[in-house]
């Protein structure tokens, strides 16, 4: 039988489909397969990984930019879908609000709600470079300057040289 040789674009090619596959050879060769391509076997595709190292980190680092472009646009999504639901489930609850028993339209409005503010605070936001937390980097005396400044606070004082005794 003779030894199959692949082309430095076989490789790559088939490097990439081990990066989508987050290094599962097999899973890899499987997917390989099924778009009609005749994939090399799982210990090749891993002796592969293992002595390109750096071109499968390259690959990997590439695949990641995209994967994660792609997650920030599925959680936009779903944030818009959810946004369409709130308003439709506000509709009805505006609806049957004399009906309604407690816990039951609320409860599915609350949930909605939270899967939009989860998509955007913890994938949306953060992917697309949207601050999640803003932090104060101004000391005290900054700070009272600034209430000074605004006419927040008086900037005069009065010394008090004793403290009334105690009653």
């Amino acid at each position: 039988m003779r030894r199959r040789v692949y082309t430095e674009h076989d490789q790559a090619e088939a490097l990439m489909m081990l990066a989508v596959c987050r290094g599962n050879a097999e899973e890899a060769r499987r997917r390989m397969k099924a778009r009609g391509d005749d994939p090399p076997p799982a210990s090749t595709l891993n002796m592969w990984r293992t002595a390109q190292a750096d071109r499968y980190e390259d690959i990997r680092s590439e695949i990641s930019v995209k994967i994660t472009a792609e997650v920030a646009n599925q959680a936009e999504e779903i944030m818009l879908e959810a946004g369409e639901l709130e308003r439709e489930m506000l509709a009805r609850i505006r609806e049957e609000l004399p009906n309604i028993k407690p816990g039951e339209l609320p409860g599915a409005l609350r949930n909605v709600t939270t899967t939009k503010a989860l998509n955007n605070d913890k994938i949306a936001g953060p992917i697309r470079g949207r601050p999640t937390v803003i932090t104060e980097h101004r000391d005290a005396t900054q700070i009272l300057a600034e209430l000074q400044r605004l006419g927040v606070i008086d900037s005069t004082a009065e010394e008090i040289s004793a403290l009334p005794p105690a009653a």
